[in-house]
């Protein structure tokens, strides 16, 4: 596994060469800020991260600031569909995930098939990672909750969670007055944790 040089032992061995260098003197030793970690290859950066040849940075793979930054993709060489496991990354590196597990050609795998339609991609605190919903209508709160496009593995209007209708919904397609019903008086709602559409 790759390792990286942890912020806090730099900061230590640059206090070390000022002091030895300057003696005493230590209001003529006060470090700066530390530069983020420079690299040349992903080797430079920790397992969590590829190294950006553009800018010569570390970035981490689980990086995000919304869901709609997270992507499902296989967590090792061997997918969902034959035995291995799913994880979440962000969807701007995922060719970069790719080459980071360096599989080899004509990787042998099991043919057990593991995929959860549930597992659905989440940004939580600023790290991609699979959440698991109990159903796609499932909610905790009229945030969790969104109405609109076409659900792509049944073809019906959606009206349901959040995560999976990122991960499954054609927002391209619209049921008219699906959401908001003839009168538009319709909303949505999460009652009894599942997502509805209520008369408002």
């Amino acid at each position: 596994m790759k390792k990286g040089i942890p912020a806090g032992f730099m900061t230590l061995f640059a206090l070390a060469i000022c002091f030895g260098a300057m003696g005493n003197d230590q209001a003529s030793c006060v470090p700066g800020p530390q530069p983020q970690v420079q690299c040349s290859s992903d080797n430079d950066c920790l397992a969590s991260e590829f190294c950006d040849q553009a800018s010569g940075q570390c970035i981490n793979f689980y990086d995000c600031t919304t869901d709609q930054d997270c992507v499902k993709v296989k967590a090792g060489c061997c997918p969902c569909s034959a035995g291995g496991e799913s994880t979440a990354v962000n969807a701007n590196y995922t060719t970069q995930w790719e080459d980071h597990l360096d599989c080899a050609p004509n990787t042998m795998c099991p043919m057990v098939y593991k995929c959860k339609s549930m597992d659905l991609p989440q940004c939580v605190e600023g790290h991609c990672e699979l959440t698991t919903l109990p159903d796609k209508k499932y909610c905790e709160s009229d945030d969790d909750c969104v109405c609109g496009g076409i659900d792509t593995i049944t073809d019906d209007c959606f009206v349901g969670n959040k995560l999976y209708y990122n991960a499954y919904v054609d927002a391209s397609k619209q049921c008219p007055d699906f959401c908001t019903g003839m009168d538009g008086q319709m909303t949505t709602k999460c009652i009894s944790n599942k997502c509805q559409r209520v008369h408002q």
